[in-house]
């Protein structure tokens, strides 16, 4: 009795936090519900800290570019009696490059001399003074963040170093076609990755310095789930810039209460999914370990092959662990094959379905290979084959054909998906070892054909 209740400890435990996830899921749902005016604030909160933030991390870098720029210049113009070769600005700013900043030297009659990086705005009057500043510059589709720097040798100003980061980008149209390279080195991008949301951007007239007041449409308050959201349906986050002044505004949507409640509720299905899924593997595992000197060595390995393939379509069916991996190596926007009901559905499923197939069928190949190099008894040696043996020759023909042509087709299918449907760039001459997506896709195919040389190796066999 003890060693039942030792060997089926951890059933028990998964089963315990499933039990718990459920628990706490129903707790948090109850809290948003009963207390969605503090839910909402709290949300709020956490958004502009990240809004924040990730502006800070943007600002700074581009900032300490901008003043290793000067000190490499204050240098230059100290060895050069005054003058900026281009070639040495850029040999003297290549060394710590950052995507998407453009840094120019302006002399002190505030002519451009040398540069760096792609182009950016041109500066306006006025901007090149004896201060040290930075603010936002609006285009037609891209804006800048600006970071002016004055050089001064004693109390004479010598020049400017200006440095140019990309803020944000707003392309006319917006669709597959266009590319997204661009923003995805801009700050608009970074905060959105960080917050997880579609955001605003208000960029002021520097000539008039003001707070922006939110639309009509932002100020309107709809009703979510039958309740007045408190806080409006936006509300503005101020960016400051070097000097501490207000240069820009984020306008972040305001948490809304049913989908704060989906998001909430999907999250804990997904840790509650991934317990069910841990309890039924180590309850298969631990049943087979308890039973495993019941069954003959064919029976236990074939029914823990059977009890893997249930527990990989029971991870299929509950999207483990896909839904905990958006974007990743289990976004099926990048491949997805719609053979075996799910089981290469993303990039992430086509390893495991692949690996998986391949344990399979070497395994059956080693049952094979074990029958067929046993001994066999004096009475078997003498005996003739009879009807129930042709018969059973005759079915494992019957079942190997059956299964030759699903496989065939499946393997078919995958290596399609792999050539026309997947997103992944596999001819990018500039890249020597593959990332993560271009490796998983290589070694899910490689693992077919692997398991396809296995398969015509056990009908050849048993045939």
């Amino acid at each position: 009795m003890k060693s039942v209740i030792s060997i089926f400890l951890l059933p028990g435990l998964f089963l315990l936090i499933l039990a718990g996830l459920f628990l706490a899921g129903h707790w948090s749902l109850g809290d948003a519900e009963r207390d969605w005016a503090g839910v909402s604030l709290q949300q709020k909160n956490s958004v502009e800290a990240e809004i924040l933030s990730a502006f800070a991390q943007y600002q700074d870098e581009a900032r300490r570019a901008s003043q290793g720029a000067a000190s490499a210049i204050l240098n230059m113009t100290r060895d050069s009696g005054g003058g900026v070769p281009q070639q040495a600005f850029m040999e003297a700013l290549a060394a710590e490059p950052l995507p998407s900043l453009t840094l120019e030297y302006y002399d002190s009659r505030g002519i451009l001399t040398a540069w760096a990086g792609p182009a950016g705005p041109e500066l306006g009057p006025g901007i090149l003074d004896r201060m040290h500043r930075s603010y936002l510059d609006e285009g037609p589709i891209y804006s800048y963040l600006v970071i002016t720097v004055p050089l001064f040798r004693g109390d004479a100003a010598i020049g400017h170093v200006v440095a140019k980061r990309l803020f944000t980008v707003s392309h006319p149209v917006n669709n597959r076609f266009v590319s997204s390279r661009a923003l995805a080195l801009s700050y608009q991008s970074l905060a959105e990755e960080r917050t997880g949301l579609r955001l605003e951007f208000r960029i002021p007239d520097r000539r008039r310095e003001h707070r922006p007041s939110l639309t009509d449409g932002d100020r309107a308050s709809p009703e979510v789930g039958g309740e007045p959201d408190p806080g409006g349906a936006a509300f503005i986050v101020p960016l400051k810039g070097v000097s501490g002044a207000e240069i820009g505004y984020v306008v972040a949507p305001s948490p809304e209460k049913a989908s704060f409640l989906e998001m909430t509720d999907a999250t804990y299905r997904g840790w509650q999914n991934m317990a069910g899924i841990g309890f039924i593997a180590s309850l298969v595992g631990c049943a087979a370990w308890r039973f495993r000197r019941s069954l003959s060595i064919p029976a236990y390995q074939l029914s823990t092959l059977a009890s893997l393939w249930v527990l990989r379509y029971a991870m299929l069916a509950v999207d483990v662990p896909g839904s905990r991996d958006a974007g990743g190596l289990f976004d099926p926007s990048l491949f997805a094959s719609s053979f075996g009901y799910g089981a290469a559905k993303s990039l992430g499923d086509m390893v495991i379905s692949a690996t998986l197939l391949a344990v399979t069928l070497a395994s059956v190949l080693r049952m094979v290979l074990a029958r067929g190099a046993a001994p066999l008894s004096p009475e078997r040696e003498k005996a003739r084959p009879g009807v129930a043996a042709a018969v059973a020759g005759v079915a494992g023909m019957v079942i190997l054909l059956g299964l030759l042509g699903p496989l065939s087709r499946g393997f078919y299918a995958v290596i399609q998906s792999v050539v026309f449907d997947s997103r992944v760039d596999l001819n990018d001459p500039k890249v020597i070892y593959p990332g993560p997506p271009a490796g998983a896709l290589l070694l899910g195919a490689i693992l077919l054909v692997f398991s396809s040389l296995l398969g015509g190796i056990i009908f050849i066999m048993a045939a």
